[in-house]
């Protein structure tokens, strides 16, 4: 199973439940998902009171919750940086490994999850857009992980393999995204 690592994040004494200014989050990516790209098994925080103290305002501060994270994974985290009046949500990506948490971009854990066997190109998609998903032969295709970037959907392609996206069938060759034809799509699948 591995050892446990404890992830501590101080709560912000601002906190309402708002969108704005939400609860820190973690969670353990566990694969693909068609429908949110990544599969996410969230952890359970325990939460310490020990410095907390009430301010005037009536917000407490100094309350620190604590992820127990298993070594030989990869989590997301969501929390808040920045000074109490400009706080901003950070969402990054991390590796447990051996020693401590390695942040990893987005291509990063998408090249892990989507085990393209090598670095993978990245393709960017609208949003709301239509999915990609890996061609193997005759059936489905199966949906491949995205994470959202910049407002847009960042999926990562394999070389010599088959995708289909809008209708289209894509390939990679020489690390760069191209449209096959049936034809040649069948030769490669081959």
């Amino acid at each position: 199973m591995g050892a446990l690592f404890m992830l501590e994040i101080e709560i912000d004494g601002h906190f309402h439940g708002t969108p704005r200014v939400p609860k820190p989050w973690v969670a353990r990516i566990e694969g693909p998902d068609p429908k949110y790209g990544l599969t996410r098994e969230f952890i359970s925080p325990f939460n310490d009171w020990e410095n907390a103290s009430r301010a005037n305002s009536g917000n407490i501060y100094g309350r620190v919750a604590h992820f127990p994270l298993r070594r030989g994974h990869i989590y997301e985290v969501s929390r808040l940086e920045g000074r109490p009046s400009k706080r901003h949500i950070i969402r990054e990506f991390a590796w447990l490994g051996d020693a401590e948490l390695e942040i990893l971009d987005p291509e990063d854990v998408l090249d892990r999850v989507a085990d393209t066997g090598s670095p993978g190109v990245s393709l960017e998609t609208d949003d709301g857009g239509d999915p990609v998903g890996k061609v193997h032969g005759l059936g489905y295709p199966s949906p491949m992980p995205w994470v959202v970037r910049d407002n847009r959907r960042l999926f990562r392609l394999g070389e010599h393999q088959v995708y289909i996206h809008a209708d289209r069938l894509l390939g990679v060759r020489d690390d760069e995204i191209v449209v096959l034809a049936q034809e040649e799509a069948w030769s490669w699948l081959r």
